[in-house]
């Protein structure tokens, strides 16, 4: 069982792309999850959903307001 020193040791060298194969990565991203779910957290949101929504819809709108149809 790996230690939570070692797992964001193996995070960070997986940043910098030192895995030498996909089973490499693979292996390392399995045991991360499985070191993560021997004490898993819940999620707690901190914004109501008409917050959320809201941001949504301010990023869609400035999203949509920095495209142009030329009509192609």
């Amino acid at each position: 069982m790996r230690g939570r020193a070692s797992i964001a040791i193996a995070l960070s060298d997986e940043e910098r792309g030192v895995h030498r194969s996909v089973a490499e990565l693979e292996a390392d991203i399995a045991a991360f999850i499985d070191a993560h779910n021997e004490n898993p957290k819940p999620y707690k949101w901190v914004k109501s959903a008409d917050e959320i929504l809201a941001s949504v819809k301010r990023f869609c709108q400035k999203t949509l307001a920095g495209t142009s149809d030329s009509g192609d």
